[in-house]
């Protein structure tokens, strides 16, 4: 056990993968070599469809946490009152906050759903939302969006700001801020040709970096990287 404890992993593995810039930021400040750290993002092992006409709600799937952003939700959602559609995927110890909103706001709560039928509505989503109140490192469902074509309206902190570019493939919104939330959800209501864009921008950019073959590539890329270090020592 002493001798286990003694090991330095840092000397015995050629290479280590991150998901993103923000993961290997985090690993660098605490000290680890950036040479050793290569970002490969995650990825979808099955394509996903955009469909040529999405529906007008808003959507947020995800544990019903508080560091989830549920309660920032719902006060932005108050803030915007009727007219506003919006739909909630999740379970958790915040589940009463959402079932009592939807005599609050415009809000449908639909509880745990099955990946399938949790794709079905991300399909005909308007825009996801992540409202995040600590960071994510890196959020499969906003891969899952963007293989949709859906744009994603996320908090301005960790691997969601990374993943989603604000104007772009969505907006940023300023992290615990309920204003703010209320007013980019509001534009993308409102804005349908911007909407349009930025999911089409959101399909793009799943193709170029989230697909089987990218990430595929990526990989080997890595591996190579270990094979030819290790073969030059």
């Amino acid at each position: 056990n002493n001798a286990y404890e003694k090991i330095n992993f840092s000397d015995i593995v050629g290479q280590f993968i991150v998901p993103t810039r923000f993961s290997q930021e985090k690993y660098v400040k605490n000290g680890w070599d950036p040479k050793k750290l290569s970002i490969k993002s995650n990825f979808l092992s099955t394509d996903l469809q955009a469909l040529p006409k999405r529906g007008d709600y808003a959507l947020f799937v995800g544990s019903l946490q508080s560091y989830k952003g549920v309660e920032l939700l719902v006060t932005a959602f108050r803030k915007l009152g009727r007219g506003f559609p919006l739909k909630i995927i999740g379970d958790g110890p915040l589940r009463n906050i959402v079932e009592e909103s939807v005599h609050q706001i415009d809000s449908e709560y639909l509880g745990q759903q099955e990946w399938q039928q949790t794709i079905r509505y991300i399909q005909h989503a308007r825009f996801l939302i992540l409202p995040s109140t600590c960071y994510e490192v890196s959020p499969r469902v906003i891969i899952e969006a963007f293989a949709c074509g859906v744009p994603v309206v996320v908090s301005n902190i960790g691997g969601m700001a990374e993943a989603v570019t604000h104007g772009k493939t969505g907006f940023h919104f300023q992290v615990n801020n309920s204003d703010d939330l209320a007013q980019k959800a509001k534009h993308m209501f409102e804005h349908s040709e911007d909407n349009i864009l930025m999911g089409h921008n959101a399909r793009l950019e799943y193709e170029q970096k989230y697909t089987v073959e990218k990430n595929y590539s990526a990989l080997m890329s890595i591996y190579q990287q270990v094979i030819t270090g290790f073969r030059a020592r």
